[in-house]
């Protein structure tokens, strides 16, 4: 909402995720589609929930905090210089009550779509058994779609329907919403509950006894106690009467608050707290959603989305950045940004309504032995991150309107048929792929990608000169580090991975190649896992060496800051690792690579430095001897890649350049509108495809059934050919004759 063109940065609590049908989640969406840039911290049951709110806080930089009062302990919240809000759905000391209000966008659209059957029951309480016999009489008896289940404790009774991520769809769905006299100690539905019930089309049903808000109370419909199957069969058998009642309860609506009245009564409370207007941004928050496998405790893709993140940021400082990733938790204790995963569409959905772009990023995006798992069925049945799981998403952006950039993103192979449709099928729909390197360029356009839509620039990292500068943590405290302190001499990182491909002795000779250096150079050797799965490896090599001494292994997986001061102070790496080895590269440090994949040789060439790429196979001299002419040249490496560097920072700046022209296009447009298109709540209906492609789609079709008329008739006319031999002479003739031969044959073969 705005008041006065401001517009706020709102830190949301609630332990409410998936409620986007309660009164909770109806605020935060409308606070989204205000232009407010909104962010929620819903993992309240976690141990660690104090550790996110900060890390939260410290990211976000919220303008004000609101807590759910019903669900949250504000006490996990850091000190914040901006006004903390409770905001409460009954009258609460120190909260800001809200109240029943009108939303009329979103009545308008849940009504108005014919598409969807309004044939179940609404009910918003815990179950009870009394409750449960009464519905189930009234499923059974008046054969209604089942019951919606907004409150514990009725799954696996009646025929009901509880989908946390998918509540809205259901509650469009109810024709009745049943509200049962209270029992000791239970909470009731609150008046706000009862009005989005309302707006979504159900008509309220409510048991004598019960109180109600006043402005409710001539118009709902009484039930006595076992009497709602006949209550509803008189409105079912007489649509005049129920249409009647349904207008009356509809009319009630309109004299509530409307949302935008209710927002400003919001924000207005807020300014109060804060003894002035709250500090805010001039505009509508630019709104982007990224998406790959963050919060797997992978490095190099984790220090991209910080990168995508400082730059959205920078550029656009009122950017609200949303990311789905594969551990929404880790990507909230790591990052600070909201998170979810890639099969919950109706949050994607509703993030992507609305969007200024959808990125994809991560490194490598498009790769059939990592992505390719259950075959073309995943594309309709389980959107994950793999190529059918981005074919989803793309698809659903296209339905947005929202641009679609892969930034930064490197592939191959991609050698089976349904992969190449995969990135085809994106292609498609519109997503603009700007490729780290010519070989994944020249797959895409392989595989059917429109050239307009394709062009090859660098993998993001090149670019994290500056976010590097910035970001190295303190080492300080570090048990790794206080050893190399007392080491005091140069060291080395060294980074396996885990692979199918790694050969049984690798660890035995990159044991032996790294004693072969230090019994050439005065270094120590640090091994640093870059992800969690890394550990097993890299402690085998450690444990085969001879010069224990002067080795160190960290046993997990340190935070991205932390890794950067690591690498930053080393004088080179032995990496199996593509962003430790760029890293290195970035910051003047050589980097020997071990190539387990084609990704690894097409970094390297881009700057130059194929001569210190070593296959996997390598003997454990060449490792040493790579290494010891690495730790030589460490100090006239930087000089020597500084053209290099430049000319990849150069394309990593184009890049971004690219993408946020993309965003401000978008954003222009929509401040052109003369009116704000309305929230959409249910999904349009399908994508439009090029005439291009669809005439290529029916000359293939020709194709094959001019090849299936062509077949039949090569198969009849054998059929002919084979009923006119058995029908001759000869066929039949020498048929007679073999017959004595074959039993003479089997006589001899049974005497033999």
């Amino acid at each position: 909402m705005e008041v006065d063109g401001r517009y706020a940065r709102i830190l949301y609590l609630s332990s409410l995720e998936g409620d986007e049908a309660g009164p909770m989640g109806r605020l935060l969406s409308l606070l989204r589609s205000k232009g407010h840039v909104v962010q929620l911290l819903c993992s309240m049951q976690d141990s660690d929930v104090a550790d996110q709110a900060e890390r939260a806080v410290e990211v976000f930089g919220p303008d004000l905090v609101l807590w759910d009062t019903s669900s949250v302990d504000v006490g996990i919240l850091p000190q914040v210089d901006c006004p903390v809000l409770g905001i409460a759905l009954s009258d609460t000391d120190g909260a800001w009550t809200l109240e029943a209000f009108l939303d009329e966008d979103y009545r308008a659209q849940r009504i108005a779509d014919p598409t969807v059957a309004k044939d179940c029951v609404c009910v918003m309480q815990p179950h009870r058994p009394g409750r449960g016999r009464q519905l189930d009489r009234l499923l059974q008896e008046l054969r209604l779609g089942g019951c919606i289940a907004l409150a514990e404790g009725w799954e696996g009774g009646l025929s009901c329907e509880r989908v946390g991520s998918s509540l809205s769809y259901w509650c469009r769905r109810a024709k009745y919403s049943v509200i049962f006299r209270p029992e000791a100690g239970e909470a009731f539905p609150t008046a706000t509950d009862m009005a989005l019930r309302m707006q979504e089309g159900s008509l309220l049903l409510v048991e004598e006894g019960a109180s109600l808000p006043q402005w409710l109370e001539a118009v709902a419909i009484r039930f006595a106690l076992g009497e709602i199957t006949n209550v509803v069969r008189a409105l079912e058998y007489d649509p005049v009467r129920y249409a009647t009642a349904y207008e009356v309860q509809q009319n009630v609506l309109d004299n509530l608050p409307g949302s935008d009245q209710m927002l400003e009564s919001l924000l207005s409370y807020a300014d109060c707290l804060a003894g002035g207007p709250v500090s805010s941004l001039g505009r509508p928050a630019v709104r982007v959603v990224v998406y790959g496998w963050f919060g797997a405790q992978n490095f190099g893709d984790d220090l991209l989305l910080e990168l995508v993140h400082a730059c959205v940021r920078e550029r656009y400082p009122s950017a609200e950045v949303l990311v789905i990733g594969a551990d929404p938790h880790q990507i909230r204790v790591q990052h600070g940004l909201e998170a979810t995963e890639p099969h919950k569409k109706h949050r994607i959905c509703e993030w992507l309504d609305g969007a200024a772009a959808l990125i994809y990023c991560g490194g490598l995006m498009f790769d059939d032995p990592l992505g390719q798992t259950a075959g073309e069925a995943e594309l309709a049945f389980d959107p994950w991150i793999d190529p059918a799981g981005q074919a989803v998403i793309c698809s659903l952006a296209r339905m947005y309107d929202v641009p679609t950039y892969f930034l930064g993103i490197g592939g191959g192979p991609m050698d089976t048929p349904a992969m190449q449709r995969y990135a085809k099928l994106m292609s498609v729909v519109g997503a603009r792929f700007l490729t780290r390197d010519q070989n994944t360029s020249d797959l895409l356009l392989a595989a059917g990608a429109d050239p307009s839509q394709v062009a090859t620039y660098a993998d993001l990292s090149f670019g994290v000169q500056h976010y590097v500068s910035r970001h190295v943590a303190s080492l300080d405290g570090e048990e790794a580090w206080g050893w190399l302190q007392v080491q005091d001499r140069p060291y080395l990182v060294v980074s396996l991975r885990s692979c199918h491909r790694n050969p049984p002795d690798l660890a035995s000779r990159v044991a032996q190649a790294l004693d072969g250096v230090c019994e050439r150079r005065d270094v120590s050797v640090l091994f640093l896992p870059l992800d969690a799965d890394d550990v097993g490896i890299q402690r085998q090599a450690y444990d085969l060496m001879a010069h224990g001494e002067r080795t160190c292994l960290v046993a997990k997986r340190p935070a991205i800051e932390t890794i950067l001061g690591y690498i930053s102070s080393s004088s080179a790496t032995l990496s199996m690792r593509l962003h430790c080895s760029l890293l290195h590269m970035v910051l003047g440090r050589p980097a020997v690579g071990l190539n387990y994949n084609d990704k690894i040789e097409a970094q390297f060439m881009a700057v130059g430095q194929e001569g210190r790429l070593l296959s996997l196979d390598a003997p454990a001299q060449d490792m040493r001897a790579a290494l010891t002419a690495a730790l030589d040249a460490s100090e006239s490496f930087a000089g020597e890649v500084a053209d290099v560097m430049a000319r990849q920072q150069a394309l990593v700046d184009a890049e971004f350049c690219e993408l946020f022209a993309a965003i401000d296009r978008v954003v222009d447009q929509r401040s052109k509108d003369a009116t704000t298109r309305p929230k959409t709540y249910c999904y349009p209906r399908g994508v439009s495809l090029s005439e291009q492609e669809l005439g290529c789609v029916r000359s293939e079709v020709q194709r094959l059934q001019a090849r299936v008329a062509s077949l039949e008739q090569e198969r009849d006319a054998a059929i002919c050919e084979v009923a006119a031999v058995r029908g001759s002479t000869s066929y039949r003739l020498g048929n007679i004759m073999v017959r004595p031969i074959s039993a003479l044959r089997r006589r001899l073969l049974r005497k033999g």
